[in-house]
C-alpha cells in the first residue's frame, strides 16, 4: 500500500549526510524518474556496473546509449554570488572520439547547486548567442544554504575559490556527442592542454536571474553556448 504524502521522508543533502558518490546516485535516480515521466524506458544493463544508461522510446523502441556524469565541486573567480561557476566533469577522450563515429551517444551531466531543489529544467529563451535556460519546473530555495568553502588557489591573473556544492538540487544537461565533434581534435595538442583537457570537461554556469526575468542560467562549454542542451531532454536526445 502506498504511503501517505505526509509520511514520506524528504532526503536533504548535507556535508555530513552524503558522500559525493552517494549524491551521484541520487542524481541518476532523479534523472531516471524524469525520463520515465517523459515517456522513455531507461535501464542500467548488467553485469556492466558502470555509469552507462540505455534509452528506448516506447513508440519505435529506438535504443540509444548514454553515460551519466556529475560534478559536486565548483570554482568561483569572485566573491560575488552571481559570479559564474565552473564544474569539472571527467570524460574519457578515446571513448568520446570513438562514439563520434556513429554519432549515437549522449552524455547526461548533473551539477549540484545549493540554490535548487530537484532538476533544473524549463524553457530556453532563444535570443541569438545570448539564450539562457529559464527555470520553470524546479523549486528554487528561498534561503539556500551557504556553499562549503574548500580552498583557494592563485593564478597569474586572479584568485580562484573552490567550494563544495551542498545541495539537493542539480543543473542537468543532455549533450549529444555531435557537440564535441569540432573540439575533440584540438584536445591534447600541447602538454598543458593534454593534462587539463584530455579527461576533463569544464562547464561554466552563469546566473542570469533577475526580478524581471526570474530564475535563469546560461551554460558554456569551450566558449560555445550549450544552454539549449540543459534542462531540455528532447533537445539533447533528438539533435544527434
Amino acid at each position: 500500500m502506498a504511503k501517505n504524502k505526509s509520511s514520506r521522508q524528504i532526503i536533504s543533502f548535507g556535508q555530513d549526510k552524503f558522500e559525493n558518490q552517494q549524491k551521484e546516485q541520487v542524481f541518476k535516480a532523479l534523472f531516471s524518474h524524469h525520463l520515465l515521466v517523459a515517456g522513455y524506458i531507461i535501464a542500467t544493463p548488467q553485469p556492466d556496473l558502470g555509469d552507462d544508461l540505455w534509452f528506448a522510446k516506447r513508440e519505435d523502441v529506438n535504443v540509444r546509449c548514454g553515460q551519466a556524469k556529475s560534478g559536486h565541486t565548483c570554482t568561483i573567480n569572485s566573491a560575488d554570488i552571481k559570479a559564474p561557476r565552473e564544474y569539472c566533469i571527467k570524460l574519457q577522450l578515446p571513448t568520446l572520439r570513438k562514439s563520434l563515429q556513429g554519432n549515437s551517444y549522449v552524455y547526461i551531466v548533473g551539477m549540484a547547486d545549493e540554490r535548487l531543489r530537484g532538476l533544473a529544467r524549463g524553457s530556453v529563451d532563444r535570443s541569438g548567442c545570448d539564450c539562457f535556460l529559464r527555470v520553470e519546473k524546479s523549486s528554487v530555495l528561498e534561503n539556500p544554504p551557504q556553499l562549503e568553502f574548500l580552498r583557494s588557489r592563485e593564478t597569474t591573473s586572479h584568485i580562484v575559490s573552490e567550494f563544495r556544492a551542498i545541495a539537493d538540487g542539480f543543473h542537468f544537461g543532455c549533450i549529444p556527442c555531435s557537440f564535441f565533434e569540432t573540439q575533440t581534435t584540438k584536445w591534447g595538442e600541447s602538454p598543458t592542454e593534454k593534462k587539463r583537457a584530455e579527461n576533463s570537461l569544464w562547464i561554466k554556469v552563469e546566473d542570469c536571474s533577475s526580478d524581471d526575468a526570474g530564475t535563469c542560467f546560461r551554460y558554456t562549454l569551450f566558449k560555445k553556448n550549450a544552454t539549449p542542451y540543459f534542462g531540455q531532454t528532447d533537445e539533447g536526445l533528438t539533435l544527434w
